[in-house]
């Protein structure tokens, strides 16, 4: 079994495909299904309006929860201050970890917590600063970027963590 674990759905625009949600991901099960790829980790495309990207990748992980994780999408920059409440909205939603992207910024003290607080992994590329992966990694006990990740439990996907 295979497990793409890094799928954008929707392109709002990015010229790689339809902005739709819908119709980005049955393209994309279909490029997968003909490589063998059955289950995924899905986050938002890394533009446009994560709110409304994040509801759309929920409803479609939880058309099929035992194929689809997804990670909240998080602009550490312009969700500063409702970061926590971003996260916890999501999980409520079925996400099992964040994404930050790079050109948002890096991700932050605030995301760290989020993440600790409800056992997420944490998605960014720290552009080679491995510094703040270890700060990042500092505020909570074990870390935040060590608490969950995704895995396969008698063929199901599924997060290895549970929230605090």
């Amino acid at each position: 079994m295979i497990v793409d674990s890094h799928v954008h759905v929707g392109t709002a625009g990015v010229p790689l495909g339809p902005a739709d949600p819908e119709t980005s991901f049955a393209v994309w099960r279909s490029r997968a299904a003909a490589v063998g790829i059955s289950r995924a980790v899905l986050m938002a495309a890394p533009v446009g309006s994560y709110a409304a990207a994040n509801r759309a990748v929920a409803r479609l992980a939880q058309r099929e929860p035992s194929n689809w994780l997804w990670y909240v999408f998080v602009n550490a920059v312009a969700d500063r201050g409702h970061v926590g409440a971003v996260v916890a909205a999501a999980h409520t939603q079925g996400a099992c970890g964040i994404k930050v992207h790079w050109s948002d910024g890096m991700a932050t003290d605030e995301v760290a917590l989020a993440a600790s607080r409800f056992g997420m992994p944490v998605l960014f590329d720290p552009r080679g600063d491995v510094q703040v992966v270890a700060r990042l990694a500092a505020p909570a006990p074990r870390g935040a970027l060590d608490r969950a990740a995704p895995v396969l439990l008698r063929g199901r996907l599924a997060c290895t963590a549970a929230a605090h």
